[in-house]
């Protein structure tokens, strides 16, 4: 998978998440500024680079109640 990873508190193979049959991976960074920060690593399916780059990054907010991870 590559390097980098240590910057998340939480890892998680969520299974396929964006419907496209690939399993995804979901990453909960702390936070670098309010609010700590849910990454979506979309899968690609190729052994080479099983995940693409983080397209999607969902703010945590106080709205939220307590931890997801």
């Amino acid at each position: 998978m590559g390097s980098g990873w240590g910057a998340f508190k939480t890892l998680v193979g969520a299974g396929d998440v964006d419907g496209d049959g690939r399993i995804d991976l979901l990453a909960h960074q702390e936070p670098t500024g309010t609010y700590p920060q849910l990454h979506i690593y979309r899968g690609t399916g190729r052994w080479q680079a099983p995940f693409a780059a983080a397209e999607t990054t969902v703010p945590r907010n106080a709205y939220w109640s307590g931890d997801v991870f």
